[in-house]
């Protein structure tokens, strides 16, 4: 027995102190239970060990995966590479050595208390197994989930601290589960499926024990098979996701999570041939161009080939990869977080890991943090939270072998290490509430042509009240919108709006009705409480105008009055960032509709010419001008000014850029130097051909969103640029015999 302090955690592990819990009845507690902040600082041990030994469970995993892969270009999801580090961890023997939970054990013998020790020693007879779920018992931050284990129906309760999990009766969890004083825990999050897959699972490891039974392995013993057979495990499981899911299509081998892991640990480690640098290094520094340009050149010479992975033959995908810079992925942050405490949150997170990591990585994590704070408006009362939280979710969500742990972070940044674990939990929620696992790193763009985004409202309406309020502090700003988001915005700013914002608030929501008579209706309701509404004029040309010609007439008059509105030293005082001032948009809008109804009408100077002033005013290019105004001067026949504007963005490697820069080759050079740009083009969508050879027609209503890669994609870039590429006949004969090749 010991003697629990009043003030100390309860050892019974519910997270409240003793005097509130057990020993406000003054029960004496047996010292052998312990506690669950004693279970976090052993998870906290744990990962710290798993980041020292990475280099042996990367050598290992190199032994153990040609086991569990079927065929070359076979698929491997990522979300299953945890379970595999589990199983190396804890269930694999190893030649002449002790297996790695059993070192851990060993290392941390003498600084763990004796009853904490005795607790995870328990850990080593676990095992990864399926359980169904019986029910499951909420109390605030606390869930006990009741599981049966489907091989051995034996009973188990499951205690986690975090509310995270959306969990009902009747699903399948696959997990380790981890002996906690009278109960369970996991290390890592389970992988969920529906009730319907038991009796599979259990019809398919049924037929592979029988067949180790021949080995002398006892048939009755399903724990002990579990155990030693859990690769096995993971591959059935793997195989039966590949048959529910019917996947038929080609996977690029760079997104096989051990490909990934030896790719990112080559860019990451020093070369002889670079003078010690490390291709990563080339990448930060504008004077390593020519350096870059001979790494590369090397690399698909097989120079850097081993006996592991030919990198030669990923050399595209790691070119692709090694695209970006951070400051451009800075001016992302700047142009489309509309609120400066996450942008210096971001910045944050950009400066302490400048160099350090793959910048098309750390754009994709910059891109979700846009995102989460938008949605979800996190509440930011120290600095580096979610910077920390960031750059543990970018070395977790990309692989890579040298990422910080917690702990290591939390000094970093000056956090705690729970702060990031939380953190690092929400944005997980978060993205497994907006997207499927299979499109955790794509990013939603929007099509130059489809209706505004529904957050302006709220941006043009917050824009006005803080002139009007005067807010103190962020923190007040987040209450405010926390409120707004509960109850809507106060009467008493809504009734006195001036009118150009009631103008602008009928406009949004013209945009929310889908009758066209309607939208129109508005648009002219609109004009007469604000005449110089440019928006209004865009609504117009979309759905009234009967013409080209009177489609014309409307943008001209929306930029015409869209310029009065904001005036020449507006103009003046935002040119370089005029996108990200909400009460610029409507004239950018009418203007671009105007660009791109003289290029309709084959007035290619004039859309030139308000192309390029586009992007005068707004160098960031929210709208995707720059993916218009090439194929329009490649129509003109102006190849020199179609390179130099590809060149100003030529970091670009959006499907746009890489279809306009191998037609800009093409002029260029002809083939077959432009053949491999037009390669690679085409593979990063294959629907673009399609439309461009006439195969299918562009649908006269444009889709308003798109995924990289899709057939949307496909008709938006085909939309704007099939002139381009109908210039000349053998521009599309190239097109058809590239494509046809890649097709064979």
């Amino acid at each position: 027995m010991k003697k629990i302090g009043r003030n100390e955690l309860c050892p019974c592990g519910s997270g409240k102190k003793f005097k509130k819990c057990c020993g406000f009845s003054k029960v004496t507690v047996l010292s052998s239970k312990i506690t669950w902040q004693e279970i976090e600082e052993v998870f906290e041990l744990f990962s710290q060990f798993i980041d020292r030994e990475r280099e042996k469970i990367f050598d290992i995993l190199i032994d153990v995966i040609p086991d569990l892969m079927f065929d070359e270009d076979d698929y491997q999801p990522n979300e299953m590479f945890q379970f595999l580090l589990e199983s190396i961890i804890f269930d694999l023997e190893l030649e002449g050595e002790i297996n790695l939970f059993q070192k851990f054990l060993n290392k941390h013998r003498n600084t763990l208390k004796e009853r904490v020790l005795r607790q995870i020693e328990k850990w080593k007879d676990s095992y990864i197994s399926y359980y169904r779920v019986e029910d499951v018992v909420k109390d605030r931050d606390d869930l006990l989930i009741i599981v049966k284990d489907i091989f051995t129906e034996k009973e188990k309760e499951v205690y986690v601290k975090y509310e995270d999990y959306d969990i009902e009766p009747g699903e399948i969890i696959l997990a380790r589960l981890l002996s906690f004083n009278n109960r369970y825990t996991v290390i890592s999050e389970p992988a969920f499926f529906s009730g319907d897959i038991e009796y599979d699972i259990k019809e398919t490891l049924s037929v592979i024990k029988n067949e180790v039974e021949i080995q002398g392995f006892p048939s009755n013993d399903w724990e002990g098979f579990l155990k030693k057979f859990s690769v096995i495990l993971i591959k059935t499981l793997i195989e039966m996701e590949k048959d529910l899911n019917n996947i038929n299509q080609d996977i690029n081998p760079i997104n096989d999570f051990y490909i990934n892991l030896k790719i990112r640990s080559f860019l990451l480690t020093p070369q002889i041939e670079l003078k010690g640098l490390k291709p990563i290094d080339l990448i930060y520094n504008d004077r390593n161009q020519k350096e870059l340009k001979k790494f590369f050149k090397r690399l698909r010479n097989g120079l850097y080939d081993d006996e592991d992975i030919e990198y030669s033959r990923y050399a595209d995908d790691i070119e692709e990869l090694m695209e970006g810079n951070y400051h451009d992925i800075e001016n992302i942050l700047l142009y489309e977080c509309e609120d400066e405490v996450y942008i210096n949150e971001g910045l944050l997170f950009l400066n302490k890991t400048y160099g350090q990591y793959l910048p098309k990585d750390v754009e994709t994590v910059i891109r979700m943090w846009i995102d989460y704070s938008w949605e979800k408006r996190p509440k930011i009362k120290k600095e580096g939270t979610w910077a920390a939280a960031l750059e543990y979710h970018l070395g977790e969500a990309f692989n890579y072998h040298y990422k910080s742990s917690q702990k290591e972070l939390a000094d970093k940044y000056g956090v705690s290490p729970s702060t990031i674990n939380r953190n690092n939990q929400l944005i997980e929620k978060f993205i497994a509430e907006v997207t499927s696992l299979s499109k955790k790193s794509q990013i939603l763009f929007t099509s130059p042509l489809a209706n505004r985004p529904i957050t302006e409202r709220h941006l043009a309406l917050m824009a006005y009240i803080s002139e009007q309020r005067n807010f103190s502090s962020h923190e007040e700003i987040n209450l405010f919108m926390d409120k707004v988001m509960k109850e809507g915005y106060p009467q008493e700013y809504l009734k006195s709006l001036p009118k150009n914002l009631k103008g602008q608030l009928i406009i949004y929501d013209a945009w929310e009705v889908d009758s066209p008579k309607e939208k129109i209706k508005l648009a002219k309701k609109a004009l007469k409480i604000h005449p110089q509404n440019a928006d209004a004029y865009v609504l117009l040309a979309e759905h009234q105008a009967k013409s080209l010609e009177e489609e014309l007439a409307f943008y001209q008059k929306g930029v015409e009055e869209g310029a009065k509105d904001l005036g020449k030293e507006l103009f003046a005082e935002l040119k370089g960032h005029f996108w990200r001032m909400v009460i610029t948009r409507p004239y950018m809008r009418a203007k671009f509709g105007l660009a791109n109804t003289y290029r309709k009408m084959g007035r290619l100077d004039e859309a030139i010419t308000h192309f390029i002033e586009l992007l005068e005013l707004n160098p960031n290019d929210n709208q995707g001008v720059r993916h218009i105004l090439v194929p329009c001067l490649v129509e003109k026949g102006d190849i020199g000014n179609a390179r130099k504007w590809l060149q100003k963005y030529n970091r670009d490697s959006r499907v746009e850029a890489l279809y306009n820069d191998a037609l800009v080759r093409f002029f260029e050079q002809g083939t077959p130097r432009a053949d491999k740009s037009l390669r690679k083009a085409i593979k990063s969508n294959t629907y673009v051909p399609y439309y461009l050879l006439g195969k299918k027609e562009i649908p006269h209503q444009l889709p308003e969103s798109y995924l990289p890669g899709e057939e949307d994609e496909g008709i938006i870039y085909s939309y704007f640029a099939k002139s381009a590429w109908q210039k000349e006949k053998k521009a599309l004969d190239w097109l058809q015999r590239v494509w046809k090749d890649l097709q064979d």
